[in-house]
């Protein structure tokens, strides 16, 4: 009799890890190793009597939480920055923010202190720099890098165009700046984005393509944020007293990081993978099952 035994296929990764498939996405990977800061703020945690928790966060463009501080107060995150990284070891590594910590002050203390570079968005919060930047001759730059997506209906492009830093700046450990534009297609309809920025990089320790992954490689920590509002719907959670949301975001983290660490894209398909057997998850902690 023919043998009538089925052997179902079972793929090679678990569920959300990432399927190895062709990209028409820029894998290029830059020289440095990189940290990217920026904060959220828990707004189910708030109460009538308090304010809402605004938690700052250090993470790996790999998606693994380094460190996690809660801002003091209304403060804006500034006076946190440093508070935060101090117990990193930032030799030889690349801080990327957000434009808030565009600040002499941070970019001295990443130089002289951590031993680390910096790429930081100049926006209208430090206006006399703006200026100086925009009235740069941009024109007369060539294009040096350029990077072409393709994903889901859509087509983005971005260029960035460097130049030495004038020596009239009046921001410390500047020594490149660059203008990123970018061009978004979506549905026929295309939008166009310009940002400015500085960087203690030198031509010699990076090129235009590096420049270009740390910009885009630094919203890599706005995916955490999105993955903790709507996968773990953090931001509709009732936990209020005291520290306790500031814990439970911390173990967000650390879920989020854990499944980084093994190449997980799908998030939620991972976690109700995990969910239908405790023993997997022991597997992912490197421990072995009683």
């Amino acid at each position: 009799m023919p043998d009538s035994t089925v052997t179902r296929w079972t793929p090679p990764w678990a569920a959300g890890q990432r399927h190895r498939r062709a990209s028409a996405r820029d894998r290029h990977r830059p020289r440095l190793p990189q940290v990217a800061v920026d904060g959220k703020t828990s707004r189910g945690a708030r109460t009538r009597d308090r304010a809402a928790p605004h938690l700052l966060a250090a993470l790996t463009c790999a998606g693994v939480v380094l460190a996690q501080c809660q801002v003091p107060g209304r403060s804006n995150g500034i006076a946190a920055f440093t508070g935060l990284l101090t117990p990193l070891d930032l030799a030889d590594h690349v801080v990327t923010a957000d434009a808030m910590q565009t600040q002499r002050k941070h970019a001295r203390w990443l130089r002289e202190v951590k031993e680390a570079h910096f790429v930081f968005p100049v926006l209208d919060n430090q206006p006399t720099l703006f200026d100086r930047l925009d009235a740069l001759d941009w024109a007369g730059v060539p294009v040096t890098g350029r990077s072409v997506d393709d994903d889901r209906g859509r087509h983005e492009v971005r260029t960035v165009q460097v130049m030495p830093a004038p020596p009239d700046l009046n921001f410390p450990h500047v020594a490149q700046v660059f203008l990123i534009e970018r061009a978004v297609t979506v549905k026929g309809r295309t939008s166009y984005q310009a940002m400015l920025y500085v960087t203690s990089l030198t031509a010699g320790q990076d090129d235009a393509a590096d420049l270009l992954a740390y910009v885009r490689q630094h919203w890599g920590i706005e995916v955490l944020h999105w993955v903790r509002d709507v996968t773990f719907r953090e931001d509709a959670s009732r936990i209020r007293t005291g520290n306790a949301p500031r814990v439970m975001a911390t173990l967000r983290n650390v879920s989020v990081s854990l499944l980084g660490i093994h190449d997980t894209t799908n998030i939620a398909a991972a976690l109700r993978y995990n969910a239908r057997n405790n023993s997997r998850i022991l597997k992912l902690l490197q421990l072995q099952p009683a």
